[in-house]
């Protein structure tokens, strides 16, 4: 968990307990995903409603589910876009399921969920910290969880024709750019080529037509008179 704004009080407060934070547990990256050209479906658990490594729980349902849902990120990073939110719910228990798709490369090694929190509103006890209010700043993938419950349960490879779409798509992309480098080069092609010199027209001496009855009835009357 990541949290912003309000939370820098909760943690100060965490910290005056003097409770023993344990160091998180790094999970070994996943094999490389054979399809790297299309998203990877994921399913998991995002939050619960128990207490992390860093001492702090959610309480159930404490943070309200309304979309655009936020962004998925890789290791909380804000420049990193590790793929999309398809579906955020809440269990029986108050435990946050997710449904999303990876798009990373490096996001889909990545086998647990972590949330970034705006913190509305905590409380303090021996245990830890409980935040009672809040909203989601982001769910990120990664390999450090602070709550070792928030795993990624269940990878849906695509299938065959979601798999033949993306290379469609790619292969579009390709024929795309091809052309307009085409068309780039044509137009320098044709900026450098001189207009064409056209030959001067020659006159061509015009023959006379052969007299006819007529013209030679009139000729031989003009000569007799």
């Amino acid at each position: 968990m990541t949290c912003t704004g309000n939370a820098l009080r909760m943690q100060l407060a965490l910290a005056q307990l003097g409770l023993r934070q344990p160091p998180l547990r790094i999970i070994p990256l996943l094999p490389e995903d054979p399809t790297p050209h299309a998203g990877l479906l994921v399913t998991g658990i995002a939050s619960t409603p128990t207490t992390d490594l860093t001492h702090t729980k959610f309480a159930p349902r404490c943070f309200p589910l309304t979309t655009p849902y936020p962004p998925l990120l890789l290791r909380h990073d804000s420049s990193v876009i590790a793929g999309t939110i398809i579906n955020l719910r809440y269990d029986h228990a108050g435990h946050l399921l997710i449904n999303a798709e990876l798009t990373h490369p490096l996001a889909k090694r990545m086998a647990a969920f972590s949330v970034g929190v705006n913190v509305d509103r905590w409380c303090i006890n021996k245990d830890g910290a409980c935040v009672e209010a809040g909203t989601l700043g982001e769910i990120s993938v990664t390999d450090r969880p602070a709550n070792p419950e928030c795993l990624i349960t269940h990878r849906h490879p695509p299938s065959a024709h979601v798999e033949f779409y993306a290379i469609a798509l790619q292969w579009c992309a390709t024929f795309k750019k091809l052309a307009e480098a085409i068309a780039v080069e044509a137009v320098k092609a044709q900026r450098r080529t001189p207009p064409a010199v056209r030959p001067p027209s020659l006159a061509l001496p015009r023959t006379p037509p052969p007299p006819t009855q007529f013209s030679q009835l009139v000729t031989a009357m003009q000569e007799a008179t």
